[in-house]
């Protein structure tokens, strides 16, 4: 039985990095993880971690679910890198808690519909034909898809879930990075739409939470892109 590793913020960069626990001369993965996905990954944990503080919970964990959510993009740059991050990070053994933001960051909820792209299952739960890109790899893999609706979200789950929409490799206005996504994954308005006001709420809610917006949390938001909000 592997171990359970006592994550740290400075082992989950490492994770990050090479996706393994030693560093480049153990690195996982087909190819290294390209360096925007990098930047990406760790702009995720610096801004998830002002985020939780902001909201009273610890800045640290925030910030290791920020830097691992994405590291199954050493594997697999496709749909199939949340799944392969989560079974990574516990193999390394990562705890179900950490390991488990890898399955969560893409879809709200537990909902494989409300992600970026066309909806993955149809009302019969079925796979959508227009996602023929999408076929389970195995039953192992559909199972655990399809129980992520089961799953209970953490406030630190659905920090990195808006945090993911307001982070390409730098932090933008949650309008413009929403924008972005649609134009490279979505091809039907109806889902783009409805993964929208998902994200919308999710944003008011943990504003809320915070007791501001945020643009008072960062003031670099001002002065580019203003980021919406549905107050």
């Amino acid at each position: 039985m592997t171990q359970k590793l006592d994550l740290t913020v400075e082992l989950a960069k490492t994770i990050m990095l090479f996706g393994s626990l030693k560093g480049e001369k153990a690195r996982w993965g087909n190819t290294p993880m390209p360096d925007f996905k990098l930047e990406h990954c760790k702009e995720v944990g610096r801004v998830a971690r002002v985020i939780a503080e902001a909201c009273g919970l610890d800045g640290d964990k925030a910030e290791i679910f920020g830097l691992l959510h994405d590291v199954g993009c050493h594997q697999d740059m496709s749909a199939f890198h949340e799944i392969d991050g989560y079974k990574r990070l516990l193999e390394l053994g990562v705890d179900e808690e950490h390991a488990s933001i890898c399955l969560k960051h893409t879809y709200l909820n537990g909902d494989l519909n409300c992600g970026n792209g066309k909806p993955l299952l149809l009302q019969d739960g079925s796979i959508n034909p227009e996602r023929t890109s999408f076929p389970w790899r195995n039953k192992e893999d559909e199972e655990i898809f399809r129980n992520l609706k089961n799953r209970v979200y953490s406030d630190y789950d659905y920090i990195v879930c808006l945090v993911d929409k307001m982070v390409s490799e730098k932090l933008m206005g949650f309008s413009e990075r929403m924008d972005e996504l649609a134009v490279r994954y979505g091809k039907d308005l109806s889902q783009v739409k409805y993964h929208r006001q998902n994200c919308e709420r999710l944003l008011l809610g943990i504003e809320t939470k915070m007791g501001c917006t945020m643009q008072d949390l960062f003031p670099e938001l001002r002065s580019g892109a203003a980021l919406e909000s549905s107050k």
